[in-house]
């Protein structure tokens, strides 16, 4: 018994792997070749949609890349988020704000270690970029799932706060239903209104919290950039006085030679 053949198949999310470990500088010539491997498959449809893709910043390459040397790093960032999200008390998100971060920090981190193997500057406007990156992957559950497998295409820009906790239905707080006159009412409503306006404040309290946590990072990163930037001047200032050691002889050689012909 014969069996029907099959059309070639492509597995585009594989495909988009192969893309994404790519080397920046080889990210455009990679892309073209396994567009076109999968058109000379009869994958025209999958081969637009590797073609389509963007070489990404610079910034984006170094956190794929980061993204899939290090998927604990990521889960433990993502694991945050969904913490942040979850009604719960105050406590439990300042917690969950606290551990976020570190996560974001640690994944910092290990871009910039990326960034500076590759030979890419890991200076401050980067690491800008990255972290506001990761800080807007929290509202963006798409932009989880590309950073869970290294395959992000451009840099994101978080929210105002990023993390906006719902308030409780404002329904949840009530007087004793058992008279109905005016006063009654009048207590119902003030207690609806009071209600409203308490889970208003501790969002916005909630909000700002990650705000301020938001900027303790940012200072933190721009340390960390600033002693980074420190320690390079260091080094290229001991090299410039190996090399006006080395001047120094060579002139003194120049020198010694001259007087052995003109003496």
């Amino acid at each position: 018994m014969a069996t029907a053949k099959r059309g070639p198949e492509a597995n585009l999310a594989e495909v988009a792997d192969r893309l994404f470990e790519a080397s920046l500088a080889e990210f455009v010539k990679a892309r073209d070749q396994l567009a076109k491997e999968l058109e000379s498959k009869g994958s025209a449809e999958e081969a637009r949609s590797i073609r389509s893709l963007r070489k990404p910043t610079v910034a984006v390459w170094a956190l794929n890349q980061a993204a899939r040397r290090h998927p604990d790093k990521v889960e433990r960032l993502l694991d945050t988020f969904r913490r942040m999200q979850k009604p719960g008390s105050a406590a439990d998100f300042r917690e969950a704000s606290s551990e976020r971060h570190a996560a974001v920090k640690a994944l910092v981190d290990s871009t910039a270690e990326i960034l500076e193997g590759a030979g890419h500057p890991a200076g401050g406007p980067v690491i800008e970029k990255v972290t506001r990156t990761l800080l807007a992957a929290a509202t963006d559950e798409q932009a989880q799932h590309a950073l869970a497998h290294g395959r992000l295409e451009r840099e994101l820009e978080p929210s105002q706060f990023g993390f906006g906790m719902p308030p409780p239905p404002a329904d949840q707080i009530k007087a004793r239903p058992d008279k109905d006159d005016r006063e009654l009412v009048r207590a119902r409503k003030r207690a609806e209104q009071l209600g409203a306006e308490v889970a208003d404040l501790v969002a916005s309290a909630r909000q700002l919290e990650v705000a301020a946590r938001d900027a303790e990072l940012k200072l933190d990163l721009a340390r960390q950039a600033a002693e980074r930037t420190r320690e390079r001047a260091e080094r290229a200032s001991g090299r410039a006085a190996r090399k006006r050691h080395e001047l120094d002889e060579a002139l003194a050689q120049v020198a010694e030679l001259e007087n052995q012909i003109l003496g």
